[in-house]
């Protein structure tokens, strides 16, 4: 009897023809997204002159793009993962493509396997990349038009993966903005997660229209929550002071963070997969 769950013959055949099926759109969305970043890292140094800035001493030892990368990035990854978490069930949406999702013999774990690793992993993958690319253009372009003593080199992988924390900073405030920069980096990439998550399950549940209501749902539910903690702080603490009454350290803010945001995003996964499931009319052995 062959695997009726998880065959990886079965699940390849499928990851290729979901791929060739939508080559055409995969190809337009990798497109945009490569050109995104580079539009900015090219454009931004020609419309602020950054690189004709008076000499200054962080600008001998930090590009002055690198910040302004950093926070592109921190609003791009974040709207690529929920955009393609939004369409994450997208054979779903129409009648016929849900026909041939569901009548194809693989099963719904090999499909829902085959859809992470091309809307989830490979997206995510590509606009890290795209953002790489576009920064050594922008390096490749500008260098030697900068004034003498304004830096321009590449952004590294840790800079980027740390928010910022390591870019080189004046000695006096290192420690305090490293510290924040690897609290932010965690949030950041703790919410890439968790979105991606709560896009494809908006797009299990709603299949037409997934990305506008699960936005509205998110907005509502954030208003909701924004309301009822101000209720809390005003019935509890008033015009008081509030004493902290733990001494945490950055890396248990840090650890915490990540691992209450991955066990989140994984229950919510396994909530959109069995909503997946819920599809499948075909009983297996």
């Amino acid at each position: 009897m062959t695997n009726q769950i998880f065959s990886q013959s079965r699940f390849l055949a499928y990851l290729k023809k979901h791929i060739y099926d939508t080559r055409s759109r995969l190809a337009i969305n990798a497109g945009i997204i490569l050109m995104l970043p580079i539009l900015f890292c090219v454009g931004i140094p020609a419309i602020r002159n950054c690189y004709d800035y008076p000499p200054m001493p962080h600008l001998t030892i930090a590009d002055p793009m690198w910040g302004n990368e950093i926070l592109f990035f921190i609003f791009f990854a974040p709207a690529i993962g929920a955009a393609f978490g939004s369409v994450f069930y997208e054979t779903m949406k129409r009648k016929t493509s849900r026909i041939a999702t569901l009548t194809n013999p693989a099963s719904q774990l090999e499909k829902f396997v085959a859809y992470f690793c091309i809307y989830i992993l490979f997206f995510s993958i590509i606009s890290i990349a795209s953002l790489f690319l576009a920064d050594a253009i922008r390096v490749w372009i500008y260098s030697g038009t900068q004034n003498p003593g304004i830096k321009v080199g590449y952004l590294t992988p840790d800079m980027l993966f740390t928010m910022g924390a390591t870019i080189p900073k004046p000695n006096e405030i290192t420690p305090l903005i490293a510290d924040v920069d690897m609290v932010k980096s965690t949030i950041i990439f703790s919410s890439i997660a968790l979105l991606q998550a709560v896009y494809a399950l908006g797009c299990a549940v709603w299949p037409r229209n997934s990305f506008l209501k699960t936005t509205a749902l998110l907005f509502s539910l954030n208003m909701a929550s924004g309301y009822l903690l101000f209720l809390g702080f005003q019935t509890f603490v008033m015009d008081e002071a509030i004493v902290p009454r733990f001494d945490l350290q950055t890396g248990t803010v840090t650890l915490s963070i990540a691992v209450i945001s991955a066990a989140l995003a994984i229950f919510i996964w396994w909530i959109g997969y069995r909503r997946f499931c819920e599809s499948e009319v075909v009983e297996r052995w």
